[in-house]
């Protein structure tokens, strides 16, 4: 048997984190008191977009005291915030993305992104679970649709973007949770090259 009990609340105050992304939430709405449970204080801004019936839903949390939303922007794929440093004044687009889980949406997911990334003014943080893999090696067993890895690497390449490789923990973020399990990396980090100047 295996157990996991996770006080959110307290990582993000023992980490001191600025910026909350939640993927899967299987919410509809948040009331104030359960934001608040989240981030004591009423410190951070929040944006959501609402779960497609069991499934789905995006929150994105950023700490007032430290960082300005310049602009909220919703759709049914991602929630982005424009967002400005208080102190160094530096500002740049944030977007935590959750990507379909039925893949016959996958190429209006990534027109979306695609859209987005390529009218951005900014640099890019883009972030989330996009239920896509980039290659074979994403997947145990491995195997997986090159149409899509095709279609979610042409992505990345078209938009300049940089994945920044996790540290630590598994080499997968899913699995199936059965006796001989599917395990797959769907969840990523993507910067523009803004970032490395």
């Amino acid at each position: 048997m295996k157990a996991l009990i996770w006080n959110l609340r307290e990582l993000i105050q023992k980490e001191q984190v600025d910026i909350v992304g939640l993927q899967e939430t299987i919410k509809q709405d948040f009331s104030y008191a359960e934001l608040e449970s989240l981030a004591p204080g009423g410190l951070f801004s929040w944006k959501w977009t609402p779960a497609q019936g069991h499934s789905g839903g995006i929150l994105l949390g950023v700490k007032q005291d430290i960082l300005q939303v310049e602009n909220w922007e919703t759709n049914d794929f991602f929630v982005g915030a424009t967002i400005r440093h208080r102190l160094l004044n530096v500002r740049w687009d944030l977007i935590s993305v959750y990507g379909p889980s039925k893949h016959e949406f996958s190429p209006n997911f990534i027109d979306n992104l695609t859209r987005r990334s390529e009218n951005a003014t900014l640099p890019i943080l883009l972030g989330g679970d996009f239920n896509l893999i980039r290659s074979n090696a994403d997947k145990n067993p491995r195997g997986g649709d090159i149409r899509l890895m095709n279609l979610f690497n042409d992505f990345i390449e078209r938009c300049d973007l940089r994945e920044i490789h996790r540290s630590g923990g598994s080499r997968f973020t899913w699995t199936n949770k059965q006796e001989n399990p599917t395990m797959c990396n769907l969840d990523r980090v993507l910067v523009s090259t803004d970032w490395e100047e």
